[in-house]
């Protein structure tokens, strides 16, 4: 039986691999070697908070965190396909969305585009999708 941090995972990761024209997504925990040139984004699921909804012999939990989404773009090129690929994705996990796989609804709080940097090869540009659920 999954836990309901397996639920959340794979409800997100479904979600953000379903969006039109990504690039390759690079998993948590699982070799990948990006090419130099060819665009990619890192996926990590932080869990950031499991606390009691309500009191009682079932409590509810409510579970938060960040979906955390690395685009990695050539540097050198300037930052407008990389931007065109971040609105795309904070388009994607509008607030208030809900997403719902294996018997739970995770709620999109908000997303964020956080500052670009430089890590040579790549230009990389950080977006947080917060998001929270209830358990059933």
């Amino acid at each position: 039986m999954s836990s309901d941090y397996d639920k959340i995972r794979s409800a997100l990761e479904t979600y953000v691999a379903a969006t039109p024209g990504i690039p390759s997504l690079a998993w948590e925990n699982v070799k990948f070697t990006p090419t130099t040139g060819t665009p990619y984004i890192k996926v990590r699921v932080l869990n950031t908070s499991r606390r009691p909804a309500n009191r009682g012999l079932n409590p509810q939990y409510r579970y938060q965190g960040i979906l955390q989404l690395h685009l990695c773009y050539p540097e050198g090129v300037g930052p407008s396909v990389s931007q065109s690929m971040v609105n795309t994705l904070i388009d994607r996990f509008p607030t208030g969305l809900d997403i719902t796989s294996s018997d739970i609804a995770v709620t999109i709080d908000h997303s964020e585009q956080l500052g670009a940097y430089n890590e040579s090869p790549w230009y990389k540009t950080p977006v947080y999708v917060h998001w929270f659920c209830f358990s059933i």
